[in-house]
């Protein structure tokens, strides 16, 4: 576990007592029949807080983000004159397509009655 792992786990800890405190505070305001308006600044505080140690462990645990446009260098295979590389693509364009369902038990262009198969 990386550091920021652990600064997410106690952001989230952080969104959850706070979220938990807002619900307290409103029974409470219920309890003694008043309207509620808003939760405490300390829980806003702390719900704040929480949210920016979680979005900064979201950037910051994933440490390397990959490219996804196709002419870029990452996505390039390059193997010399004369020479053997082995590649390995993994495409399905039925399902990339959404040609079929996740699961490929129906197909999600034809209707029941246009179906071949």
């Amino acid at each position: 576990m990386g550091f920021g792992f652990l600064v997410g786990v106690f952001g989230g800890l952080l969104l959850s007592h706070g979220a938990l405190a807002t619900i307290h505070y409103r029974g409470m305001l219920k309890i003694a029949e008043e309207e509620f308006s808003g939760p405490p600044m300390n829980v806003v505080v702390e719900l704040l807080l929480g949210l920016v140690l979680c979005m900064w462990a979201g950037l910051a645990v994933p440490s390397k983000f990959h490219s996804v446009l196709p002419d870029s260098d990452e996505n390039r295979v390059f193997v010399p004159a004369n020479g053997k590389s082995k590649v390995h693509l993994n495409l399905n364009a039925c399902k990339a397509l959404g040609l079929v369902e996740k699961m490929a038990y129906s197909s999600t262009v034809w209707n029941q009655h246009d179906r071949v198969w």
